[in-house]
């Protein structure tokens, strides 16, 4: 296939993306910001070379941008009434909406089969990534890999006797997608990545999926009572938080299992309860995080959970706003709910939305693309046999009528 500049060049960024959030040695250069000037600069100029041309997928993913509007918006009122302006606030926008109108100008400036390319791509730089990350460990041998299967250390203390990595959390999205690709190779080497790359969430969602995805129809619409149910869960998500993370719980938790909760969450319960005796409520997005960096406790420089940190910085309306959008992009096919589904548990527990993840969203936005794509090409060739039936049936009687 002759050699197109374009995805190549497309490619490289994402790559460079990719392994300078994941590889230690990049690290230097990921502090420089250069990947974000380049990846600016290159927008800037896809735009100029689309040259006025009709961009695709805008509507379908226009909540978002609707949403993060609303986010800044909310940020901006709270900033102005105390009187001080938040960089912060501007750079948690840019990491939101940035990944999103990156991969819907790649879709656009390059041929439609190439998205999965790009998919194939990090997936392979995925599995690289994380088998550099084992051997640097020093922990992949047979005796560790046995260990893996043992119930207690993965379900119970959710630590991996190689090295616990959120390309998990990759590996589920890629499951997730080779599944409705009926790609059965690459099904089961993520499902294999999942489960070495331990994360326990991660691969509860993969093993769960495995039988759900066999009972569902690949070109199905996410039912809106389903939708709907799921959109109130997560609006709900925060209080219900607020409720965990009382000391009460806490103790009730250690009488019914033995088990510390600050231990069994990793933390989490510690950096949330720090959160929230900080009063950290309606200062608008990013407050959370430069608290907890200027903190400086190690480990502990982001809250592990954006469902929440949403709400204490922009109320329940930017709660409402951001779960509403980015389940509404999903209503085509039920494989993006089950996507977003995932992706919105593990803003529960984890921190995607800001610096260091926008290789994730380049991948999760790449399959939601594909997947619209996928779907409206579905419904026009349903459409057309349908017509073509029609005219079938009604050939006879205009036969006869003559």
């Amino acid at each position: 296939m002759k050699l197109n500049v374009l995805k190549a060049w497309y490619a490289a960024v994402m790559a460079f993306f990719m392994f300078s959030e994941r590889m230690w040695f990049l690290r230097a250069i990921d502090k420089m910001h250069i990947k974000h000037y380049i990846l600016i600069i290159t927008i800037f100029l896809s735009i100029i070379i689309l040259n006025g041309r009709k961009i695709k997928q805008i509507k379908e993913f226009f909540p978002i941008f609707i949403s993060t509007g609303i986010l800044y918006i909310i940020s901006l009122y709270f900033q102005l009434k105390e009187g001080r302006f938040k960089l912060y606030s501007l750079e948690e926008v840019y990491y939101l909406i940035i990944p999103l109108v990156f991969i819907i100008i790649v879709y656009n400036s390059t041929q439609r089969n190439y998205m999965d390319d790009y998919i194939n791509m990090f997936f392979a730089i995925c599995i690289v990534c994380l088998i550099i990350s084992f051997i640097r460990s020093g922990k992949l041998n047979v005796a560790n890999f046995l260990l893996l299967f043992n119930f207690n250390t993965l379900f119970i203390e959710s630590e991996s006797p190689i090295m616990e990595s959120d390309l998990s959390n990759f590996f589920t999205l890629f499951y997730l997608y080779y599944f409705y690709k009926k790609d059965k190779i690459r099904r089961i080497i993520a499902l294999f990545f999942c489960f070495l790359a331990y994360k326990r969430f991660a691969f509860l969602y993969v093993l769960v999926a495995a039988v759900i995805l066999r009972l569902v129809q690949r070109h199905k619409k996410t039912p809106k009572s389903l939708m709907y149910i799921t959109m109130a869960g997560f609006i709900i998500a925060p209080f219900i938080t607020y409720y965990i993370c009382d000391d009460t719980f806490a103790s009730w938790f250690y009488q019914k299992t033995g088990l510390d909760f600050n231990e069994f969450t990793q933390t989490r319960f510690e950096i949330i309860n720090a959160v929230i005796d900080q009063h950290l409520i309606n200062y608008g997005l990013g407050t959370v995080s430069a608290f907890l960096e200027r903190r400086g406790v190690g480990g502990q420089y982001n809250m592990h959970n954006d469902i929440l940190r949403i709400y204490m910085e922009t109320t329940i309306v930017g709660t409402v706003s951001l779960t509403y959008s980015f389940f509404t992009v999903c209503k085509n096919n039920i494989y993006q709910y089950i996507i977003m589904l995932f992706i919105f548990c593990e803003l529960y527990v984890n921190h995607y939305l800001g610096t260091g993840s926008v290789a994730f969203w380049f991948v999760a936005y790449l399959m939601l693309v594909q997947l619209n794509v996928s779907q409206d090409e579905y419904n026009q060739r349903l459409a057309k046999r349908t017509e073509d039936e029609i005219k079938s049936q009604l050939k006879p009687i205009v036969k006869e009528s003559n």
